[in-house]
């Protein structure tokens, strides 16, 4: 159009901004944006100003979608619903909260819009009392008579905040129950440990002639790998064989691949693996972690040098697996190339979980010194866990030199209790430092007392 000398107008623009966020062509849409501002039409339009601040949500720049709304003069509910739904889908709950608040400050009444949006936001964080409060005014505005996609965010809501008695209350008072209203209830009780009431309703929902979509067969199977319910599972990944539903489910394979992983079944997990459309750091992770539950170390680190042959570079979870590893078997050398291919060659930090593989592998071979150095390098304070592991180290190559060290620093920052305490008091015994431990045991047992 431009290139043919036509000057678009408001209506053009925001035709190509929504067309923008249909897609996440973010950078597209900034041009845009900047030839709006060119154009002085922003004051001037309330809907173009919404589109973009629509654009900028969908496209995740939830940052930019607030500027404009806050610079924009003439602001109207479509906007503030657009910025709600954004920081919703994006996983910031809270700030979803926050403008809710803020549109009802300025004047705006909430609308079935607002309503399904902030209900999965306050699901999405677990704020149960803030979801009860928008209950109410919904109730009280009339709104849950005949709109059902705001009764499925309000099953969805109290079955993620794990209010599941209140959850299936509402659920049976919906005029229609749709297979998203089922499967919020489903997830929600997969979710807080009720795996066998999961399966209740998932036989429920299909006696009633509902066909489950990729998202219930997703939550079903991880309730199925949190119960483990093997011979259920392989019941449905028969079904989702026959139904074809693995084509183009990422979700659903990775689900069914966690199952596998989690009833101790490495193999067929590798079998749906292979099926993937798309092999993502998650479903190494959790293909790495069904070997390594199984002790078959070699073909984790297999599965590790495959996956970076790929073009895929790890998480610290991948790592995490790795250590745990080398940790368990006592493979120093191999423990220290990945702990230093994670903070040299990925700059990633490590967790104390970490710390704590390495200060082990270093102190079961010995090699005190570099456990005491690892320490002193952490950016973050050692817990009791570390602490305990070198001491226990310490204890078992008698050094009352690094004992003592530990044992003043463990004290120093407040994480000493007994089990400290005692380590402590072994290591002077094993001495024969009988006095020093008896004066280690005495202060843990007046420490107890006070």
């Amino acid at each position: 159009m431009q290139s043919e000398g036509l000057r678009p107008d408001a209506v053009s623009f925001t035709c190509a901004l929504k067309a923008c966020g249909s897609v996440g062509a973010l950078g597209k849409g900034r041009d845009i944006h900047f030839q709006v501002l060119k154009e002085h039409l922003l004051e001037k339009d309330v809907i173009l100003a919404g589109a973009l601040v629509d654009m900028y949500a969908k496209c995740g720049a939830i940052g930019e979608a607030q500027r404009v709304l806050e610079y924009t003069p003439l602001r109207n509910k479509v906007m503030w619903n657009s910025l709600i739904t954004g920081y919703c889908h994006h996983g910031f709950g809270r700030d979803a909260i926050r403008c809710y608040e803020q549109m009802q400050l300025e004047g705006f009444v909430p609308d079935a819009v607002t309503y399904s949006s902030i209900l999965r936001a306050c699901g999405s964080i677990g704020e149960l009392d803030m979801g009860i409060e928008i209950h109410a005014q919904m109730i009280k505005s009339s709104f849950l008579e005949d709109d059902i996609i705001v009764g499925n965010a309000l099953v969805d809501m109290y079955a993620k905040c794990g209010a599941l008695r209140k959850a299936t209350e509402v659920f049976c008072e919906l005029p229609v129950r749709d297979v998203i209203a089922w499967t919020a209830l489903i997830t929600g009780y997969g979710m807080h440990g009720k795996g066998e009431g999961a399966l209740k309703l998932f036989e429920q929902m299909q006696q009633e002639g509902l066909s489950p979509n990729s998202v219930t067969y997703a939550s079903i199977l991880k309730a199925c790998g949190n119960i483990g319910a093997l011979k259920t599972c392989q019941e449905i990944h028969a079904q989702i064989v026959k139904e074809c539903i693995y084509e183009g489910h990422i979700q659903v394979c990775t689900a069914l691949l966690d199952v596998y992983v989690k009833c101790g079944m490495p193999e067929e997990a590798h079998s749906v693996f292979e099926k993937l459309p798309v092999h993502d750091i998650v479903s190494w992770a959790a293909l790495m972690a069904g070997y390594a539950q199984t002790g078959e170390i070699e073909i984790v680190f297999h599965l590790f040098d495959t996956m970076l042959g790929e073009g895929i570079n790890p998480n610290i979870s991948i790592f995490t697996i790795l250590l745990n590893i080398c940790n368990h078997r006592g493979l120093l050398e191999k423990g220290q190339m990945y702990f230093q291919m994670m903070t040299e060659g990925y700059s990633m930090i490590p967790t104390l979980d970490h710390y704590t593989c390495m200060v082990n592998l270093y102190g079961r071979s010995g090699h005190l010194d570099k456990a005491a150095r690892l320490i002193q390098k952490m950016q973050q304070r050692p817990d009791l866990q570390l602490w305990l592991t070198f001491l226990h180290a310490c204890q078992k190559w008698q050094s009352v030199q690094f004992g003592t060290w530990a044992f003043d620093h463990a004290v120093q920052v407040g994480v000493a209790n007994s089990a400290v305490y005692a380590c402590m008091g072994n290591i002077y015994a094993d001495a024969g430092r009988h006095d020093d431990a008896h004066r280690i045991l005495s202060r843990s047992w007046h420490k107890q007392a006070s």
